[in-house]
């Protein structure tokens, strides 16, 4: 399996680069159309809530960010083998 993360902002350059939100993915649908293998994060994993950009937040909103990606790409992980 091959699992490609995308960011879509400068400030990404780390950990946090697989904030991608529904936005973003209909961006990626617009520029090549519709494909069945493409999903954010939380939607591969039937989870609701989106992942908001940290960008600007204070050091404990990063964490959270942090924490959540780590728990969504478990949660992948798990899925997946």
């Amino acid at each position: 399996m091959k699992i490609i993360f995308v960011c879509s902002g400068n400030t990404c350059r780390s950990p946090l680069a697989e904030s991608m939100t529904q936005a973003h993915k209909d961006l990626i649908f617009s520029m090549y159309g519709r494909q069945s293998n493409v999903f954010t994060l939380n939607e591969d994993v039937c989870d609701t809530q989106e992942i908001d950009d940290p960008f600007g937040g204070s050091f404990d909103v990063y964490e959270q960010t942090y924490t959540k990606i780590y728990d969504l790409v478990d949660k992948i992980k798990f899925k997946h083998e």
